[in-house]
């Protein structure tokens, strides 16, 4: 898991998360109707290219022929407890 700014190389690409776009994903031991989601600024380097993309916890992002997906975020909202940024943690695969 990489944390915030700290690039991963996924194959022929390098992965960096930059930013926590949103985090409004369900606290755990919270009942919620609506599961909420965790969005992640995320730089994508290849050879002679670069994209920015805003990848969604467990949904694919498809850029120059690859497919990344953002698998695992840690840690998990706790009721009544902020997460700073530099707690952050993230799992990124190339699909």
């Amino acid at each position: 898991m990489v944390a915030l700014g700290q690039p991963i190389r996924l194959g022929e690409i390098v992965v960096t998360p930059r930013q926590i776009i949103e985090d409004s994903r369900c606290a755990k031991g919270v009942q919620c109707v609506w599961a909420g989601r965790l969005i992640v600024q995320t730089r994508i380097d290849g050879a002679g290219w670069r994209d920015t993309a805003n990848i969604t916890l467990g949904e694919t992002y498809g850029t120059h022929g690859r497919v990344i997906a953002l698998t695992d975020a840690y840690p998990a909202k706790d009721s009544g407890k902020e997460i700073t940024p530099e707690a952050y943690r993230f799992r990124y695969e190339l699909r």
